[in-house]
């Protein structure tokens, strides 16, 4: 069960921090989650969102635009992923976290990574889901083995 909680934690963490990196790149150049038309971009980074307007701020801020919203939403996203993958890499170093009698942890990773899945599913495309897919996958079969754990112990 332990394997199964560690490898779900790292992968999370990983593809987090990793796609929180992409989209940094992204403010900068031309990159993965960047427009592949450069009208598109351009125009992405004239239009101001709604929540500017209706406060009547001044266009001054890289999220102000639709642009930058949705590169910091990006990284937001990868940061927020990456500490909750961090923040169970650091928890499956407490074995008694996972004993075979304590399913809370394991639960709610796995409640959160089929979140997770559902909506990169959902608004995604096909690599963001395989990945939160193997992270489910992970947190099931911990799940499973530590229930078949205390099946097998009474």
């Amino acid at each position: 069960a332990m394997a199964f909680f560690k490898t779900g934690a790292w992968i999370l963490m990983l593809a987090g921090f990793g796609h929180g990196a992409v989209a940094l790149y992204d403010m900068f150049a031309s990159g993965v989650f960047s427009p592949s038309s450069a009208t598109t971009l351009a125009a992405m980074k004239d239009s101001s969102i709604n929540l500017v307007v209706w406060t009547s701020s001044q266009n001054t801020a890289l999220f102000e635009s639709v642009w930058g919203a949705y590169v910091s939403f990006a990284i937001e996203m990868g940061l927020l992923t990456g500490f909750l993958g961090l923040v169970f890499v650091i928890l499956s170093r407490y074995p008694e976290l996972l004993s075979d009698r304590n399913f809370r942890l394991p639960l709610v990773a796995a409640i959160v990574s089929a979140v997770i899945t559902l909506f990169t599913g959902l608004f995604c495309f096909w690599l963001p889901t395989v990945i939160t897919a193997a992270v489910l996958f992970c947190f099931v079969m911990a799940l499973f083995h530590m229930k078949r754990g205390a099946h097998h112990a009474a």
